[in-house]
């Protein structure tokens, strides 16, 4: 699930640190967010008009011209269900916030608790989960989130995953088939013998088979399974589609 956050916050400092606190409670709660930020209010509320997809805004109150609750309610009108967290110097526009029903109101300095704090009742809130492949061995229990695997390779009777989030690869002493029979996300699929791909880091699928991955890279789909993970990966396009224009309304 890729979330789509904006913030506006016109102190470059405040920007720098929310943007490394956000990054911080990605990693911590295993989830994927595309980050846009804004420096005044009217740069944001002119998103929403052209639809620019947007679940949540971490907004400042005390913008130079602007006042960011007055922003809220007028973006608000734009996107009724937009979630919302204030950021800023000052206890004064609680109450005002607590009537938009605000995630969190944050006075500076920042805690970057409380912006997992955000996080999690965003999560809570909405009722999506944060998926992870979870690997529970003899020696120890491993978690990976779904959207930062890759693939998974069976090698030397144990797996390979490969993350987006490193180069080498990490091996876990676990039977290739049995990691097969765990995974229950519809994202990871069996494209041949021995490899799981994640359907979000395909770029293409050509008829003969061929799937160019988003890292330049290219595999080969068995014939046995060409069709099952043509159908797959169309569905999978078609779903993130659907969310995409969902987040618009």
């Amino acid at each position: 699930m890729i979330l789509h956050v904006a913030v506006c916050e016109d102190d470059r400092l405040d920007a720098a640190q929310l943007h490394r606190a956000i990054h911080k409670a990605e990693q911590k709660l295993s989830f994927e967010c595309r980050l846009t930020f804004y420096t005044t209010g009217e740069a944001f509320l002119h998103s929403l008009r052209l639809k620019t997809p947007c679940d949540l805004v971490i907004m400042d109150i005390y913008l130079k011209a602007e006042n960011g609750i007055d922003i809220i309610q007028q973006a608000r009108i734009l996107q009724e269900n937009l979630e919302i967290a204030f950021f800023t110097t000052s206890k004064e526009y609680a109450p005002e916030a607590f009537q938009l029903n605000a995630l969190h109101y944050i006075v500076k300095p920042l805690n970057e608790l409380q912006i997992q704090e955000v996080f999690s009742r965003y999560f809570e809130r909405a009722r999506l989960p944060i998926h992870t492949l979870r690997l529970e061995t003899e020696r120890n229990t491993c978690e990976f989130p779904i959207h930062r695997i890759k693939k998974i390779e069976s090698r030397n009777k144990g797996i390979e995953i490969y993350l987006s989030t490193i180069e080498e690869p990490v091996f876990i002493n676990m039977p290739f088939l049995r990691v097969e029979n765990i995974i229950k996300e519809e994202q990871l699929i069996t494209v041949s013998r021995g490899l799981i791909l994640n359907l979000s880091f395909i770029r293409q699928i050509q008829r003969n088979g061929t799937c160019l991955l988003k890292d330049g890279t290219t595999i080969l789909i068995s014939r046995r399974r060409r069709n099952t993970v043509l159908q797959k990966y169309h569905d999978y396009l078609f779903q993130q589609s659907e969310m995409g224009k969902a987040v618009c309304r």
